[in-house]
């Protein structure tokens, strides 16, 4: 009796189909979320009143109201001019 060692001696359409299944998965989750997120987004409107602001007040703000919430660097947002 043979032992075979796992990986060494599986047919090339066992590994060329999980192959697929793998990269058909990826596809799909990856459409999945862009219907998601593009879904949401264009649904959202925001209207404030403010003055002359940083930025990083203008994204707290718009978080304050939404269920928006933004990701950014602290030393690249606070180098940015204030906004109007």
């Amino acid at each position: 009796m043979e032992k075979k060692t796992q990986g060494i001696d599986e047919p090339k359409r066992t590994r060329r189909g999980l192959r697929l299944s793998t990269r058909l998965s990826v596809v799909l989750m990856f459409f999945c979320l862009q219907i998601q997120a593009n879904g949401f987004s264009q649904h959202t409107r925001v209207s404030l009143n403010l003055g002359k602001v940083s930025v990083k007040q203008l994204f707290l703000e718009i978080e304050k109201v939404t269920d928006l919430a933004f990701v950014y660097n602290t030393n690249d947002i606070d180098r940015l001019e204030k906004v109007d």
